[in-house]
């Protein structure tokens, strides 16, 4: 036997019983002993969910309560990155670009230019705003945005269910607006009539138009109708004839408008998720639009003071809901 040619009176007599009990050990587990040991087991690596690059503006104020709202809809399906990269045009083709605002959405596509076609999906943006930008610099690129804005079907709904006697309702605008898919989606019910600013002398002139004739006004967003020198002439004119303004935004509502529907951090996550399923199933965005989220907001001390018998928020959101369900 092996051990017994190891003398127990030499020096390397401790190395000798060492080496003679590592190869009974490799024998008696199957293994050979040392050059026909078996190569470790390597499983392949797994590919990771897809990745969303979160293009922001350079001022972050503010954005951690977005982070939040992706994190919680969009994970662990999709893998977040909100660190701007600074080499954009050469990304993967596959990864999204969601850009937030205007401005930023302006900075992307012109850094852009050169590069390959880019999928492209802008938050916080309204939808005349984003138009613009979209048809002077898009190029080759898929672009599509979740508008900031509210629907005008859902806004002259809105006005409906805060006074349902009202069937005349007055649409300001900054420049003519197009009143016929909101006629389409509204139903024969409502007579909608446009006012727009830029074709009155002043804004005084184009609210003697359009209030009185109206049971209710709905404000459609421009920078030149809605800012803070009109806001206080505007809704002093309408609340002196009785009338009611359903804003183009929430910051309208908490000026004095008597409501609004709008879109939630969450509301904005839960239409970007839905979007993106439609991506990963098509290859590519859907066309730009409107999401299907939505919450409402109201100035009950106005509604008080018009002496109306408001419905509570969620009532509101149920029924404007079930409205637009019937009409898919």
């Amino acid at each position: 036997m092996a051990a017994s040619r190891c003398n127990s009176r030499h020096p390397a007599d401790l190395v000798c019983r060492i080496l003679v009990l590592l190869t009974l050990w490799a024998l008696s587990c199957g293994r050979a002993w040392p050059e026909e040991a078996s190569a470790p087991v390597t499983s392949e690596p797994t590919a990771g969910p897809p990745l969303l690059h979160v293009i922001e503006p350079a001022r972050k104020n503010g954005l951690d309560a977005l982070h939040k709202a992706l994190r919680v809809t969009l994970e662990p399906e999709w893998a977040l990155n909100f660190e701007t990269p600074s080499t954009i045009d050469q990304l993967a083709p596959e990864d999204v670009l969601i850009v937030v605002g205007a401005s930023t959405l302006q900075d992307v596509l012109g850094r852009l230019q050169e590069a390959p076609p880019r999928q492209i999906l802008c938050l916080f943006i309204p939808a005349s705003q984003f138009q613009t930008i979209v048809r002077e610099q898009a190029g080759n690129h898929r672009v599509s945005a979740l508008y900031a804005d509210a629907p005008l079907e859902r806004q002259i709904r809105l006005a409906k269910a805060l006074r349902p006697g009202t069937t005349r309702i007055g649409v300001l605008s900054y420049r003519r607006a197009n009143l016929e898919e909101a006629r389409q989606q509204v139903g024969t019910d409502y007579h909608l009539t446009n006012y727009p600013l830029i074709e009155a002398e002043s804004l005084a002139y184009l609210l003697s138009d359009a209030i009185e004739p109206s049971g209710a006004l709905v404000g459609i967003y421009h920078p030149e109708l809605f800012n803070n020198l009109t806001i206080k002439p505007l809704l002093l004119s309408i609340y002196r004839q009785s009338r009611f303004l359903v804003g183009p935004n929430e910051a309208f509502v908490k000026a004095g408008s008597l409501g609004t529907t709008y879109s939630t951090l969450y509301d904005t996550a839960r239409n970007l998720s839905e979007i993106l399923a439609t991506y990963r199933q098509q290859k590519q965005l859907p066309d730009p639009d409107y999401g299907r989220h939505f919450s409402v907001m109201l100035n009950e001390q106005v509604g008080r003071s018009l002496g109306l018998i408001l419905p509570t928020i969620q009532q509101l959101q149920n029924q404007l809901v079930e409205q637009e369900s019937a009409r898919e």
